[in-house]
């Protein structure tokens, strides 16, 4: 059976050993490298896309302050381009409560989303 994953920063949830241990045992995060090569880090991740995995990646590539939503960065629209992909919008007003940025450990609390329409790659791709 096919799983799903997240994409995740390296260099934030794998930068030490206890937190490498706990995220690559514990969770389906798969480090995504921000500085160095890019293109190896869409490799990896487009390799579990032509597996047949499920992927869940905030296209903000981070987690706001503010909680305002920012400029999506291009690595997602690579990925549905490159694997031609299907997807479906997932929409999470409260993550940035749940995991704060800078904060180690998640927060209980109640989250609500709303998921779009699945969207065929033929559809979008016109």
């Amino acid at each position: 059976m096919k799983t799903s994953w997240a994409l995740a920063a390296a260099d934030y949830f794998f930068d030490t050993k206890y937190k490498r241990a706990y995220m690559e045992n514990f969770t389906n995060l798969v480090a995504m490298e921000r500085t160095g090569s890019l293109r190896q880090s869409l490799r990896h991740a487009r390799s579990f896309l032509d597996r047949g995995y499920n992927a869940l990646i905030f296209p903000e590539g981070t987690r706001s302050m503010s909680g305002d939503m920012a400029d999506f960065k291009p690595v997602i629209g690579y990925l549905a381009l490159a694997a031609r992909i299907a997807f479906c919008r997932f929409i999470s007003r409260e993550r940035t409560m749940l995991f704060p940025k800078g904060s180690t450990l998640l927060k209980s609390r109640d989250v609500s989303a709303r998921i779009g329409r699945f969207i065929e790659y033929d559809e979008w791709n016109q």
